[in-house]
C-alpha cells in the first residue's frame, strides 16, 4: 500500500465513522487536572466539616441547656432539703423548750402516802396497773421510729424553772444471744431488789435503805439515803412496779414482755423528806424487756 492509498483508507474509515454518527466526529473526553480535582475534594470536605461543626454546636447547646436545667433542679432539691432540715431543727428546738418548761415524764403521777400501812398498800395496788399501762403506752410512742435491734442512746440535761438540775435519757440496749426474756426480767428484778448494794458498788459511796423492806407482788418501796464522799447527802423515795407476761398482743406483738416502772413519792407521812439536811433526788424510770427476731441481711 502506498502513502496515498493509506490516506485514502483513513479518510474512508473516517468517513464511515462520520456517517455512523450523523456526520459528526466523536470528540475524545477531557481529563481534569490534579489541581482541579483536589480543589473540588477540598470544597466537598469543607462542606462536610461545616455540617459536622454545626452538629457539634447544636449538641453543645443542648448539653449546656441540659446542664443548666440539671443545675437548676439540683439547686431546687438542695434548697428543699435545707428547708426540710431547718423545719426539723425548728421542731427540735420547740421540743427542747417544751422539755425545759415541762420536765416531768408524761407517764409520771403524783404519789402521796399516809402513815397507815393498809391504806398505803391499798393505794399502791390501785396505782400499779394504771402506771404500768401508762408506761407501756409511753415507750410504744417514744420508740415508734427507733430500731429496737440496734444500740441507741439519747440524753439531754437542763435546769428547770425552779433551778433544779434535770436530765432525760432514752436507751436501747440489745442483748444478743439471750435465751429468754424471762431471764433478763429476773436479773432486773434482782437488781431492783438490791439496788442500794448496786449503787454503793458502782459509785463507791455508802447507800443505805431506810424503809422496812416490805413489798407486795410486783410492788416495792425503796427509801434510799446516799452519803457522797466530800459531797451532800442524797435521799430518794421510790415506788417500783413490775409485771411479766408470757404473751402480750398489744405491746409485745404476741411475745413475752417484762415491764418495770420507777416513780418518786411526792409526800410520805411515814418516811418524810429532810430538805434542810439532804438533797432530794427524784427519778422516773421505765424499763421494758421484749424479744426481737433479727432478720438475716444478705
Amino acid at each position: 500500500m502506498t502513502l496515498a492509498e493509506a490516506g485514502t483508507a483513513t479518510a474512508a474509515a473516517n468517513g464511515f465513522a462520520a456517517s455512523r454518527n450523523g456526520g459528526k466526529l466523536n470528540p475524545r473526553g477531557k481529563r481534569k487536572s490534579t489541581g482541579t480535582r483536589r480543589k473540588e475534594e477540598m470544597e466537598k470536605l469543607g462542606k462536610e466539616v461545616e455540617k459536622l461543626q454545626a452538629k457539634i454546636d447544636t449538641f453543645q447547646k443542648n448539653e449546656e441547656a441540659k446542664l443548666e436545667q440539671n443545675l437548676r433542679e439540683s439547686n431546687y432539691i438542695r434548697q428543699a432539703v435545707l428547708q426540710q432540715q431547718a423545719s426539723l431543727v425548728n421542731v427540735q428546738s420547740a421540743l427542747s423548750r417544751l422539755t425545759t418548761t415541762q420536765p416531768g415524764a408524761p407517764h409520771a403521777t403524783s404519789i402521796r402516802l399516809g402513815s397507815d400501812f393498809e391504806v398505803r398498800w391499798k393505794t399502791l395496788k390501785e396505782m400499779k396497773p394504771i402506771k404500768l399501762r401508762a408506761a407501756q403506752h409511753y415507750l410504744k410512742e417514744r420508740g415508734r421510729f427507733v430500731d429496737d435491734t440496734s444500740v441507741f442512746s439519747f440524753a439531754t440535761r437542763f435546769i428547770d424553772r425552779d433551778g433544779c438540775s434535770c436530765g432525760q435519757i432514752y436507751d436501747v440496749v440489745p442483748f444478743e444471744g439471750v435465751s429468754s426474756v424471762k431471764l433478763v426480767f429476773d436479773a432486773l428484778q434482782h437488781y431492783f431488789s438490791n439496788m442500794e448494794i448496786r449503787v454503793t458498788e458502782n459509785l463507791g459511796d455508802i447507800t443505805i435503805r431506810e424503809d422496812d423492806g416490805s413489798s407486795e407482788p410486783g410492788i416495792s418501796q425503796c427509801r434510799f439515803v446516799s452519803h457522797l464522799t466530800n459531797g451532800p447527802v442524797l435521799e430518794m423515795n421510790t415506788i417500783i412496779c413490775s409485771e411479766f407476761k408470757e404473751a402480750d398482743d398489744e405491746f409485745g406483738a404476741g411475745g413475752p414482755v417484762g415491764i418495770f416502772t420507777e416513780d418518786f413519792v411526792d409526800q410520805d407521812d411515814l418516811y418524810p423528806y429532810f430538805p434542810e439536811e439532804r438533797i432530794r433526788q427524784d427519778a422516773t424510770v421505765v424499763t421494758q424487756v421484749r424479744c426481737h427476731v433479727k432478720k438475716n441481711q444478705k
